[in-house]
């Protein structure tokens, strides 16, 4: 876990290409989660990447307080 943080810590200073290795080391997770809610495939697919582009956008307001 402690990848993650300097991953994190590393896109909020400007490494920006660095999110997509949070992005392919979770989104089988993300997207299992977001399928059990979603009615469809491709619903989870949209909602999946709407999760990362947030994620993406408030990087900068994450305080390490809770699991990546």
């Amino acid at each position: 876990m402690d990848e993650d943080f300097e991953i994190i810590e590393a896109v909020r200073n400007g490494d920006i290409e660095k999110f997509a290795i949070l992005v392919e080391k979770y989104s089988s997770r993300v997207f299992r989660i977001v399928r059990r809610f979603a009615k469809s495939e491709a619903d989870a697919f949209d909602l999946a990447q709407e999760i990362w582009i947030k994620a993406f956008q408030k990087l900068g307001e994450f305080r390490g307080a809770a699991p990546v």
